[in-house]
């Protein structure tokens, strides 16, 4: 169990409820603390408009080649065409502009803000093998990132990238599969730390969809084709920068092809499907960057689920234990929930972490901001998020009726495929898939304590 304890305790909100349980049994043991409640939570915001008003469009993917490859997830973003024409209509009530907000928080506010109790009742582990790959992971990190200086190196080096996946898919297969895994994680998130700067991609729309275009042609060409660095509009950015991006878009080829061929189709066209969704919310980020709109709260999170890498990376985690859903397991309605709960989960926790640091340096895209900006009131409560420690307690809340979510979908999953008449090989690979997601949220969590990526002032105690 983590329990990572702040002063500072989360302000009770009203998003849980339904039926109440206590203690849950599973087979195999998905191990949890006895005595914690579940419950059932039928959306994670409620809508604030009366016409149920929704940022959130159905499209197909988008057209890259061989996109017939790329089954469309369930819930996709809306397409940057329609972002746009929402931002050239005029007032809206799912966008606003900056100047119509009150300022984000003083640097005095966020350095008195305490983290609240962080605690996730799943079991924590690290794999076996993170200390044998963690010296070749981390040279191979250094040469895709390349720094300018020594410090930005041992800064890299001290953040621990290799753990997080060694937390986050602790069951991972020995060996090739793990350092695959490390090494496609670790490229995602350095190529996400230039999504966030506003000095590298952050704000640069165009920039973002070349290089997001880049990346499609990559993970969607035959894994024999050769990737000709020289596509990298050099124009975009400035020199450095862009022999970076051509030389991590290399990289990535190298890595896609030495990997994708041990892929079922199923689970590659998933990947693939993923990473659409992804480069979408990424580019839909910038463009509201660059346009300095504020999305309301509702809207942030469908943006946030796609923008962030962590639904590719629990599909690398699927690969990485040698998981293999079928598509009737993939289409069922509590896998797909339990999924978008996890990452929603996960999410919200880094924004917890990350909100900090990103605030520094101007950067609102993170829901503490979200509700503080918009003074956000609290279901059923007296407050609002008028002081940022609100913002912060609200956001924690959430993560734990989530949680307790996640922990009834599992419960309903475990009872469907319990019985006799289930094929016992979908049953393994069920229980195996739901084991994964419980021990991504916790490993997650445990990583966003331990490293110095994410600064904050207040202090924080060890993980148990």
């Amino acid at each position: 169990m983590i329990n990572v304890e702040s002063s500072g305790r989360a302000a009770r909100s009203s998003f849980s409820g339904g039926r109440r349980a206590a203690g849950l049994v599973f087979d195999p043991p998905f191990r949890r603390s006895p005595g914690r409640h579940i419950g059932i939570i039928s959306c994670l915001i409620p809508s604030k408009h009366g016409n149920g008003s929704r940022l959130v469009h159905s499209v197909q993917a988008v057209a890259t080649p061989n996109a017939a490859s790329c089954a469309p997830a369930p819930e996709l973003l809306m397409r940057i065409s329609d972002l746009e024409w929402l931002l050239e209509a005029g007032p809206n009530p799912l966008l606003t502009t900056q100047p119509a907000l009150r300022l984000m928080p003083s640097a005095e506010e966020i350095a008195g803000v305490k983290l609240p109790a962080m605690t996730c009742s799943f079991a924590s582990e690290v794999h076996p093998q993170y200390e044998q790959v963690k010296v070749e992971c981390d040279e191979w990190i250094e040469r895709v990132a390349e720094l300018p200086s020594q410090a930005a190196r041992c800064f890299l080096r001290d953040c621990l990238l290799p753990r997080l996946v060694c937390r986050f898919i602790p069951g991972a297969l020995p060996g090739r599969r793990l350092l695959q895994a490390i090494k496609l994680v670790a490229w995602l998130m350095i190529a996400d730390d230039d999504d966030d700067d506003p000095t590298v991609l952050g704000s640069d729309y165009t920039a973002t969809c070349h290089r997001a275009d880049r990346i499609l042609t990559i993970l969607t060409q035959p894994a024999d084709a050769f990737v000709d660095q020289r596509l990298w509009n050099y124009d975009l950015l400035d020199d450095r920068l862009s022999k970076r991006c051509s030389r991590q878009l290399a990289t990535l080829a190298d890595l896609w092809r030495e990997m994708s061929p041990d892929m079922s189709p199923l689970l590659r066209s998933r990947f693939t499907s993923s990473m659409v969704d992804y480069l979408e919310g990424i580019k839909m980020q910038a463009s509201l960057r660059k346009q300095g709109r504020v999305p309301n709260v509702e809207s942030y999170i469908q943006i946030r689920r796609h923008a962030s890498f962590t639904i590719p990376a629990f599909i690398i985690a699927e690969y990485a234990s040698g998981i293999e859903l079928d598509q009737a397991a993939v289409d069922n309605a509590n896998v797909m929930q339990l999924m978008n709960n996890a990452v929603d989960y996960i999410s919200l926790w880094n924004d917890i972490f990350s909100c900090y640091k990103e605030i520094l340096v101007g950067d609102y895209f993170n829901l503490p901001s979200i509700l503080y900006m918009h003074a956000t009131p609290i279901t059923n409560s007296a407050t609002n998020c008028a002081y940022f420690q609100h913002a912060i307690n609200h956001v924690a809340q959430l993560t734990q009726d989530l949680e307790a979510s996640c922990a009834s979908l599992i419960e309903s999953l475990i009872e469907e495929h319990s019985k006799p008449s289930v094929d016992p090989s979908r049953r393994y690979h069920i229980y195996s898939y739901i084991e994964v997601i419980t021990l991504g949220m916790s490993g997650a969590l445990a990583w966003f304590s331990e490293t110095p990526r994410y600064p904050h002032p207040d202090t924080q105690d060890q993980l148990n």
